[in-house]
């Protein structure tokens, strides 16, 4: 079953493998990355990127990714904000929230 592991993730966790997936994707130091890290702005991560990054999260969460929802991550927070969704965890960020 698609997302079975995340349920029970704590928001944290979440955050940590998050920022995993985007160094091993991005390659970039950890240093520096928060939830408000904007994906484009400042990772400088383009469409091909982004496909690369929404890869490495769908096989280390297991889970379905939609392309749409891809597309609208700004930041590292909306990435993780979307993942929790998966958990009983509240993660809360005062960057914004991906709507889906």
């Amino acid at each position: 079953m698609k997302g079975f592991a995340m349920r029970s993730m704590p928001g944290e966790k979440v955050f940590e493998k998050v920022a995993l997936a985007v160094r091993q994707t991005v390659s970039i130091e950890q240093h520096g990355l928060t939830p408000r890290t904007r994906i484009a702005g400042d990772l400088g991560v383009g469409r091909f990127g982004r496909i690369k990054l929404a890869l490495y999260l769908e096989e280390t969460f297991d889970v379905e990714i939609p392309d749409d929802v891809v597309g609208r991550f700004d930041t590292v927070g909306d990435i993780v904000r979307y993942l929790s969704r998966w958990s009983h965890e509240t993660v809360e960020f005062s960057a914004h929230a991906v709507a889906t």
